[in-house]
């Protein structure tokens, strides 16, 4: 995909205002392209097929392999992704405090940067998936450590406790995508509403 082209200049502000805008414009796209490599990373590494039944019941026969490998790159670009928001947001309080404006407009734009972080969608869907994440750890358990096959396309225990929790837990994952779901489309839906 391409990357975001967008021009940060508006010939409506001047001064102190301009500045602000041009360094709002470029962080929201610096975030927006960090988000959209962290999902293209993700979709990459097959994340979206972790759960299909009919790769798991292939990699199950060598040990569960691919499995293993993809969550531990998963969890690895989670991480990453994670040290890199803090750094993203370390680096624009310290490009605000060099910003040429005044001192209350430098602290106003801090205090909003800092605060818009804890209201962002982006943010609070990566919280979500960071949660995801550790719900497929838990199915790759049960699944690995029970007997289990492929059956009409489906996972097939052969003992009623391990069905019970994968179900819960399944069901959890379910939870989190459909709030994943609501975000992303409350998020598309607001700014629409902007355009």
């Amino acid at each position: 995909s391409k990357p975001i082209q967008i021009n940060v200049q508006d010939s409506r502000l001047e001064g102190d205002y301009q500045v602000m805008a041009n360094f709002v414009l470029s962080h929201m796209v610096q975030s927006a392209e960090a988000r959209n490599s962290y999902l293209r990373e993700l979709k990459a590494l097959n994340w979206d097929q972790f759960l299909d039944p009919q790769r798991l019941a292939e990699d199950k026969k060598q040990d569960y392999a691919d499995t293993e490998a993809m969550l531990a790159q998963v969890r690895a670009m989670v991480e990453l992704y994670q040290e890199h928001l803090e750094q993203h947001e370390a680096m624009a309080l310290e490009q605000i405090e060099a910003l040429p404006i005044e001192n209350s407009l430098r602290r106003h734009l801090a205090e909003s940067l800092i605060e818009s972080r804890h209201n962002d969608q982006g943010h609070a869907l990566y919280e979500l998936e960071k949660q995801n994440l550790g719900k497929a750890y838990v199915l790759f358990s049960i699944l690995k450590n029970n007997k289990w096959e492929l059956k009409n396309k489906t996972f097939m225990f052969y003992e009623d406790a391990p069905l019970k929790e994968f179900n819960t837990v399944y069901q959890e994952i379910v939870q989190l995508n459909h709030q994943m779901q609501q975000i992303s489309q409350h998020h598309q839906r607001a700014l629409k509403a902007k355009l």
